[in-house]
């Protein structure tokens, strides 16, 4: 989606409550009313760019009814996300890649919903990832940051060790096992590894997948 520039705005707001750790005092980048409407204006042009260009696909049942149940708990830990307009749906420009972060909405490349090659709890924990990214307002937090510099990847792999570690908790709640999520990873990690593409590191916006892991085989075992 296009950044859009504004007057720098800074809030400090408590974490939302959840199981783990809740140390970290996050700064969000500008207020949230101004940043919903922004994002969700944005966010209507980019559904409109994909359906136009034929890259839309609507889920499966199966990935919907996985896709509810996460949901459900969210709106449970998270009662204001009752109001938020929902969107789950797959982008077929993509194959592995999950998208989220922005008030419940989650975009899944294709192959992540074939059920020959991820269970029903292997997916639910990056669905469950994606939601996390929404609830705990990721996306508001690093705007103004998304920059590329140092300061920005270190925020960005905390954001989504954060995102890894929460999502147990809603996976649990939604009677899915948190241990599963390791499954995912590990085929991640393999897929990337036939390809001969490093996924993720200390120059990417994401943590490598082996850091990922490391860290949840840590919370799990």
């Amino acid at each position: 989606m296009k950044k859009i520039i504004f007057a720098t705005t800074i809030a400090v707001i408590s974490t939302v409550s959840f199981a783990g750790p809740q140390s970290r005092q996050q700064v969000m980048q500008m207020p949230q009313a101004e940043f919903k409407r922004i994002m969700e204006k944005d966010f209507s042009n980019y559904m409109s760019d994909m359906k136009k260009a034929n890259f839309y696909l609507e889920p499966d049942e199966r990935s919907k009814a996985i896709f509810e149940r996460i949901k459900i708990q969210a709106i449970k830990q998270h009662p204001e996300a009752q109001n938020w307009n929902w969107v789950f749906f797959a982008d077929l420009q993509n194959r592995f890649n999950a998208y989220g972060g922005l008030y419940g909405k989650v975009i899944l490349g294709t192959n992540l919903l074939d059920k020959s090659l991820f269970t029903d709890d292997e997916l639910a924990f990056v669905i469950a990832h994606e939601v996390i990214h929404s609830l705990k307002e990721h996306a508001r937090e690093k705007y103004k940051l998304n920059d590329g510099s140092a300061k920005y990847i270190t925020l960005s792999h905390t954001l989504e060790l954060e995102a890894d570690s929460l999502a147990l908790d809603l996976l649990k709640k939604a009677d899915y096992d948190p241990k599963k999520s390791l499954g995912y990873l590990r085929k991640m990690q393999n897929f990337y590894a036939l390809i001969k593409i490093q996924q993720g590191g200390n120059d990417s916006s994401h943590p490598s997948i082996a850091m990922r892991y490391k860290r949840l085989n840590e919370i799990l075992f």
